[in-house]
């Protein structure tokens, strides 16, 4: 067995080259983020007509309303874009875990944010069947 271990490697990277990998990562997550919303509010406003219509014929109950909303985790791409902006330093250091989360965009959160949305972006839907045959 190796004296070294993957969690302990650390490579550094070009700023600029950085902010372009995290940009095109943030704009595909923006893009499966919008498939969602507009699929979603089609969904919530058939569902909300359904229950609506349902009480009004005289139904009373719990009313189940059975959406999933739609995750964002956009903000977390703009501020570690800003940092890196704000940075006067020309290459960054980055661990194991930031470059898997920040190159090759596999984030703690990817799997909630894939789950929260294939219902809604074929996208979504796509990436989610391909990581979990990894």
């Amino acid at each position: 067995m190796s004296a070294y271990s993957i969690r302990n490697f650390q490579t550094r990277m070009g700023r600029n080259r950085l902010i372009d990998i995290l940009t095109t990562n943030r704009e595909k997550h923006a893009k499966i983020l919008a498939e969602a919303k507009g699929a979603f509010r089609e969904k919530a406003l058939a569902v909300l007509t359904d229950a609506v219509d349902s009480v009004s014929k005289g139904w009373v109950g719990h009313l189940n309303l059975p959406i999933v909303v739609p995750k964002s985790f956009i903000k977390e791409y703009d501020t570690i874009i800003d940092m890196l902006k704000a940075s006067p330093d020309e290459f960054v250091s980055l661990t194991t875990e930031e470059y898997t989360s920040m190159v090759k965009d596999q984030w703690q959160w990817s799997r909630e944010f894939l789950v929260s949305n294939a219902e809604y972006s074929s996208a979504a839907k796509h990436t989610l069947g391909s990581t979990s045959k990894e």
